[in-house]
């Protein structure tokens, strides 16, 4: 910049101008502005500056930013941002991502995840869920969940009526074929 006639300086760091300015210019948000430039740079998607930015800084893992961004966004909660320079991609049924989150988590056995956006919510005892369900299932009758990502038949003289952990023995003057109800 030519503050007098006859008198050019160098902008200071963060600072631009341009032909013949008498001043220098605070390098505005989202550009970059290295000493001896002209004019001020945009930064690039994945990177960010605020306004007097000697250069742009790269967003973290579980952020993003477009081109010319003055901060990173953080990723939504329900969405997976596996790019700082992309947008957030949404999870699909039967998974899940917390906010800031980089992929999209299948929801484990055991658990339902009836919203992308939240964490897995484990099954009730007597229920069960198979890897990537959405909501957990009753334990049918004949059956019994030992743990709530498995559902096992009745052995033959057992029985049980639904939603049940064991089986029961069958009664003495009672027949309990495989799978019986009752």
């Amino acid at each position: 910049y030519c503050p007098n006639p006859g008198q050019q300086l160098s902008c200071a760091a963060g600072y631009f101008s341009t032909g013949s300015a008498t001043v220098c210019t605070e390098c505005p948000s989202g550009h970059q502005c290295p000493t001896l430039h002209e004019s001020a740079v945009e930064c690039v998607a994945g990177t960010f500056a605020a306004a007097g930015s000697v250069q742009c800084t790269d967003c973290e893992a579980g952020e993003y930013s477009g081109a010319g961004a003055s901060s990173c966004t953080i990723c939504p909660a329900g969405s997976a941002c596996a790019s700082v320079s992309g947008a957030p991609s949404a999870c699909t049924a039967g998974s899940y991502a917390l906010e800031g989150s980089t992929s999209c988590t299948q929801c484990p056995a055991g658990s339902e995840c009836p919203s992308t956006d939240s964490a897995p919510v484990a099954c009730d005892a007597g229920e069960y869920a198979a890897a990537g369900s959405e909501s957990c299932s009753s334990c049918a009758a004949g059956s019994y969940c030992p743990n709530p990502g498995q559902q096992l038949s009745c052995a033959a003289g057992y029985f049980s009526t639904g939603s049940a952990t064991v089986c029961t023995e069958c009664p003495s003057g009672h027949q309990c074929p495989t799978l019986h109800e009752s």
